[in-house]
């Protein structure tokens, strides 16, 4: 209802021009759509099929057979399940708590996550987000020590879940993994933000912090050219601004610890990145520009899966350092040194909002 179509000519030429769909923001009060008729390249019309499709940034998405009976399986949410939703998940954090305090895990708790955990974790994470052995983009937070956020189950209204809900972004229309969806409660263990097929991020209770999103076209390729002959090409700026924006959120995410972090584990990961057998590739040049950069490098990935690593202390952590070592972790194993980055800013060993974005950044 509403939807506008409209042309808009050239000054010189009325022939040439834009064509715009406009669509009313009332007609969101009218979701979900359902495409019921499909025109073939013949020009035939077909009534046979439907299909459900999400907007995502500038792509139409098509949700598929499984997550169609999903949802015809379970309903689709409303406001009086979503009341509901919210007394269980008060009522499940108080038992999750009473049965935490009577016991626990002995390793957890002397020494924190251990890799092996939190690798299990995001394996089972790309499985619920229907992105295993897809190329995905993977960052993660830990503590060094054992902690706990005993807030996480209590409301949604609570100052941490809505750090989930709604992470702070360095500009509105920026890159970053960001559902615009309620959060949910997994088995008393985790609270979780997800859009299936698409993006993920999760907050456990004994303090793993987890983002997942796509290592393809969907966001760290972004408006590259498709080439099936040629790997997957990684754009710097956006996995650059990605990561800045995760470590910022950690960072305010684990000053709700019950228990305060020593030292916060970053892990950073771009996995299952060989597609037709050619290796993902790397640019030194800024490619957020119109022009590409003369004296820029291109590296292959070695293998398939790429992690870097990086451990800050929490006092006086700095998100643009941490960024940076991060990011250097990863270039170095597409044979680059940490003096190649883009977007280090002028005092070194930093990436900051302002080297990323431009001096006319303004914090909000």
């Amino acid at each position: 209802p509403g939807l506008r179509v409209e042309w808009f000519s050239t000054s010189g030429d009325p022939e040439r021009g834009i064509l715009t769909l406009i669509v009313p923001p009332e007609a969101a009060e009218h979701k979900p759509f359902i495409v019921t008729r499909t025109v073939a390249p013949d020009g035939k019309v077909s009534g046979t099929v439907f299909g459900y499709y999400e907007r995502i940034d500038d792509r139409n998405v098509p949700a598929s057979a499984e997550r169609l009976r999903a949802h015809f399986k379970s309903g689709m949410h409303n406001d009086e399940v979503s009341q509901r939703l919210t007394a269980l998940e008060a009522a499940l954090g108080a038992l999750t708590a009473a049965l935490e305090s009577r016991s626990g895990d002995a390793t957890v708790e002397r020494e924190g996550l251990t890799e092996e955990i939190v690798v299990r974790r995001i394996l089972k994470a790309k499985i619920a987000l229907e992105r295993d052995g897809k190329p995905n983009l993977t960052l993660a937070a830990s503590s060094t020590n054992s902690t706990a956020f005993q807030e996480l189950f209590k409301s949604r209204s609570v100052p941490l879940v809505q750090l989930i809900e709604h992470p702070p972004v360095l500009r509105p229309d920026g890159f970053g993994i960001r559902i615009s969806r309620s959060s949910e409660i997994v088995k008393g263990e985790l609270r979780r933000v997800i859009h299936p097929g698409h993006e993920l991020l999760g907050l456990w209770k004994d303090g793993l912090l987890l983002a997942i999103g796509p290592g393809d076209y969907g966001l760290l390729g972004w408006a590259m050219e498709h080439d099936p002959e040629r790997g997957l090409p990684v754009r710097n700026f956006v996995l650059a601004e990605v990561c800045l924006e995760f470590v910022r959120l950690a960072v305010a995410i684990f000053r709700y610890a019950e228990r305060a972090p020593n030292a916060l584990r970053f892990r950073l990961g771009i996995e299952d990145m060989t597609v037709n057998g050619h290796p993902c590739v790397l640019s030194t040049g800024r490619d957020n520009r119109r022009r590409p950069d003369f004296f820029a490098q291109r590296g292959t990935a070695p293998e398939s899966t790429l992690i870097s690593s990086y451990e800050a202390p929490v006092e006086h952590i700095d998100a643009g350092a941490v960024t940076y070592e991060l990011l250097g972790g990863l270039y170095n194993q597409f044979g680059f040194a940490h003096s190649d980055m883009p977007y280090v800013d002028d005092g070194g060993q930093r990436i900051t909002p302002r080297s990323l974005l431009g001096e006319d950044f303004q914090e909000t």
